[in-house]
């Protein structure tokens, strides 16, 4: 089951801790793996078909948290 944003937020933060900087997509692909996201998972589309669900809820996590003055440094967020 693809998790919702807000079950996102907090493995995000604990990965973000570890002070690396790596690529979104990275972020991406290690938080589905700590979610055990199947293969059907990872890549099941939004109806407009223009990115996964998971990278998007991912996205929406990034950005609450960003609003909540947690600072996420990404590598194209410098």
């Amino acid at each position: 089951m693809i998790p919702t944003y807000e079950n996102i937020m907090l493995p995000l933060l604990r990965l973000l801790g570890d002070g690396n900087e790596r690529p979104f997509s990275e972020l991406v692909n290690q938080l589905a793996d700590y979610f055990k996201l199947t293969q059907e998972e990872r890549g099941r589309k939004v109806p407009s078909g223009t990115q996964s669900i998971f990278y998007g809820r991912v996205n929406w996590a990034k950005t609450y948290l960003k609003k909540q003055d947690f600072w996420i440094f990404l590598k194209e967020d410098l």
